[in-house]
């Protein structure tokens, strides 16, 4: 919440998404964003300007077409006082975890912040965990050190018939060509 009034100080032009990974976590950042609004009356323009590219808070499962300039993204799931974490995340666990994260992580025009106490190596763990788990840990890796993990890495392939067809037809008129440009190894990845 207090990040939302930051973002707000900072960037008042900028929209906003905050997405928690469960619905109880949503209803925690609604409330505490209601004591930090009335704290901060003066934040409260923001909250109220018309346009469904405004402002949101929102849980995993709510969010698919929704786009903002700026998104935050609170994981409030933690280690326990003994230090041991639990791998129950919610709807992360669930089918379909991994697909939700990523749908999450295309979200933001601009940047996207997560809010967490867990690091990428807290959710390193044997195989048998679930894809939303292993998506996250990757997602907070990028996050982290801004390079993919080697498993998201691609290798061009040799052209198909038609797309040298169709690269033949676009240099003939004109228009540079790279049948490689966004493979991994094309980006120094």
């Amino acid at each position: 919440a207090l990040a939302v009034i930051e973002h707000i100080r900072a960037t008042p032009d900028l929209s906003l998404g905050v997405v928690a990974l469960s619905e109880s976590q949503r209803q925690t950042i609604i409330r505490e964003l209601e004591t930090a609004r009335r704290a901060n009356p003066d934040c409260e323009t923001f909250f109220n300007q018309t346009g469904r590219d405004r402002f949101f808070v929102k849980n995993l499962e709510q969010v698919q077409g929704d786009e903002r300039q700026v998104m935050f993204v609170s994981i409030g799931y933690g280690k326990q006082d003994d230090g041991t974490l639990s791998l129950n995340f919610g709807p992360v666990n669930q089918d379909g975890g991994a697909k939700r994260l990523n749908v999450l992580a295309t979200r933001s025009r601009r940047r996207t912040e997560f809010f967490t106490n867990l690091t990428p190596e807290d959710l390193e763990r044997p195989d048998g965990v679930a894809d939303g788990i292993e998506f996250l840990r990757d997602l907070l890796l990028y996050a982290r050190d801004g390079k993919l993990p080697a498993t998201y890495i691609t290798t061009p392939v040799e052209p198909t018939p038609l797309a040298s067809l169709v690269e033949e037809r676009l240099a003939a008129a004109g228009w540079a060509c790279d049948q490689n440009l966004g493979f991994g190894a094309e980006l120094g990845i």
